[in-house]
């Protein structure tokens, strides 16, 4: 049987040339038109973002940062710590419930509920409490006012109204009255000092003790 030739594909009429050139015109036109409108959301959304992460680290370091005292118009602080050493390089540790730096005068720290140990470290340390206070870091002096407990590290055991420690000498001093005890029984003056480490107290005016035998 005789081969028989196909017959020849006919061309493509322009018509379907034309509806092809159409067809991706749309389907550029759609994308166009998509990414016109979603571009600005896209926009949007970044500044959004930067608006909040920046917010976010602002207020993060805001609540890590100390707070500005209304009252001093300086720096807050929650459970400080001074630490230092006195001329005869004993170390000595200034702590308080609160503080507030002074912005007029950065030098000042005013304290509630401070405390203060002196010879941190030694075999007997001398620790001084109070209600209130004034620290000094340029005199290296803290005044307490308040009650004032003073303890000597050897049993003796001190209440006053006011109390001058001078940390560069490691020494307590006040005028306003004082009581104690100690193993040698009772005692009250108008002024002390209590010096070497609380290795000697000396009481002046109006001195009475009760001493035990």
């Amino acid at each position: 049987m005789p081969a028989q030739s196909l017959p020849p594909v006919p061309p493509s009429a322009p018509g379907d040339a034309r509806a092809g050139e159409r067809a991706r015109w749309r389907d550029r036109s759609r994308t166009i038109r998509f990414w016109r409108r979603a571009l600005p959301l896209v926009i949007v959304g970044i500044v959004a973002l930067l608006v909040l992460w920046i917010g976010g680290r602002s207020a993060i370091v805001k609540l890590a940062s100390p707070n500005v005292s209304k009252e001093t118009g300086g720096v807050r602080m929650v459970n400080p710590r001074f630490y230092g050493r006195d001329t005869s390089n004993r170390a000595f540790v200034v702590g308080a419930a609160e503080a507030a730096r002074d912005a007029a005068n950065g030098h000042t720290v005013m304290l509630k509920g401070p405390s203060v140990t002196l010879d941190a470290g030694g075999a007997n340390p001398t620790r001084v409490a109070a209600a209130n206070g004034v620290y000094r870091e340029d005199q290296k002096r803290l005044n307490l006012t308040g009650r004032v407990d003073l303890d000597d590290g050897r049993g003796y055991h001190f209440t006053t109204p006011k109390a001058v420690v001078d940390t560069s000498t490691g020494h307590v001093t006040g005028d306003s009255g004082v009581r104690g005890q100690g193993p040698l029984g009772q005692m009250d003056a108008s002024s002390y000092g209590v010096y070497d480490r609380g290795q000697r107290i000396v009481l002046k005016g109006d001195v009475h003790a009760h001493i035990v035998q």
